[in-house]
């Protein structure tokens, strides 16, 4: 479901929401015990479905946001490395392809005379493009 259809579908809970208050209303009006029950409980599921909905929400967002931040980052078989869209600074491999999909960058570092790739969150080292 789409941002517009979530939100259109909150628009139908918070209907749902007021129709049952105002039987709430009513049902105490008529002091039916049993009728106040039946209309609480319909209330407390429209709550219940309002709150997941803005869960699903949320998720939603959120998976949308990881989408798209992926499709920015690309493979360059040259130098075995992740970047992102216009940056020079190499992403980790084993953090990118890895469960989690981390965007974690290299640090350049120089061991003696040789300069290398090093990973801060996994640890790994990985060789600059031609050595």
């Amino acid at each position: 479901m789409d941002t517009a259809g979530i939100g259109i579908t909150l628009g139908l809970v918070n209907g749902a929401i007021d129709a049952a208050k105002k039987a709430v209303g009513i049902a105490k009006d008529l002091n039916s015990l049993e009728l106040k029950e039946q209309v609480g409980d319909v209330f407390n599921a429209i709550l219940d479905l309002k709150v997941r909905l803005l869960e699903l929400d949320e998720e939603n967002r959120t998976l949308k946001a990881q989408l798209d931040a992926k499709e920015n980052i690309k493979f360059d078989p040259s130098t075995g490395l992740f970047y992102k869209d216009g940056e020079q600074s190499p992403l980790c491999p084993a953090c990118y392809q890895g469960k989690e999909h981390l965007v974690a960058y290299l640090a350049q570092t120089v061991s003696g005379s040789r300069p290398y790739h090093h990973c801060k969150i996994c640890k790994n080292n990985f060789d600059p493009p031609g050595h």
